[in-house]
């Protein structure tokens, strides 16, 4: 389970997801595709978090040695873990930094009752504010944008982004109600029917994914 220490020296990219309501991962790839199946309950059930405990329990997988996921799995819930501290996530961000380069941290939408997603987002180097254009979207993005506004959240690391555009939405209208956006993400069809298979891992190659990969690749060279 996890990855070996060999293994590691490739890890580049870890994906931490923050989801304790519905793991992500049965979303991200099938089961077939994992070559280990720990868990982020398995991290934060623990009084200390230490480094080895969580390569232990990181999800790897058998084609690509680049990329590590933490989450929750298949069945799991906010209830597969006890209670968890500011301390642990701390901990636990202090350690996914030392395995890899880039950590990557899918928080969750309801910051407020979220320890996890909120400690994260106060570590973070740069966080993206996605939302999509639908009204019911951008009235909850602003209504949680006050949680936002403190010294201790540094609005300078922060980036909008209007989100799974499509073409007869304005992305400006978040503008509007949001303040400026940084980057626009345009609707997908190809990447819709990946996240409706489970595969998310798999490559963009329709054409009408291009304008969508070229806003990824723009968001790469000037967050990251």
């Amino acid at each position: 389970m996890g990855c070996s220490n060999n293994w590691c020296i490739f890890l580049i990219i870890i994906l931490l997801l923050c989801d304790m309501a519905a793991p992500m991962l049965p979303c991200i790839c099938p089961a077939d595709a994992l070559e280990s199946n720990g868990s982020l309950a398995g991290v934060l059930a623990a009084a200390r978090i230490s480094e080895s405990l969580i390569k232990h329990n990181l999800v790897t997988f058998k084609r690509n040695s680049c990329l590590a996921v933490l989450g929750l799995l298949e069945r799991q819930n906010e209830y597969s873990t006890p209670p968890f501290t500011q301390k642990q996530v701390v901990e636990l961000l202090d350690g996914l930094r030392q395995i890899a380069p880039y950590v990557i941290v899918d928080c969750g939408s309801y910051i407020a009752n979220d320890i996890l997603s909120a400690v994260a987002l106060m570590e973070a180097d740069s966080v993206l504010q996605l939302a999509s254009c639908d009204l019911k979207s951008v009235n909850y993005f602003a209504s949680q944008l006050p949680l936002l506004d403190g010294p201790e959240w540094d609005m300078d690391k922060q980036y909008k982004v209007a989100s799974n555009v499509k073409p007869y939405q304005a992305a400006d209208h978040i503008g509007k109600v949001l303040g400026d956006t940084a980057f626009v993400l345009p609707y997908s069809q190809e990447l819709e029917e990946q996240y409706l298979a489970g595969e998310l891992l798999a490559d963009l190659s329709m054409k009408d994914s291009r304008a969508f990969r070229k806003e990824i690749d723009r968001i790469c060279e000037e967050v990251f």
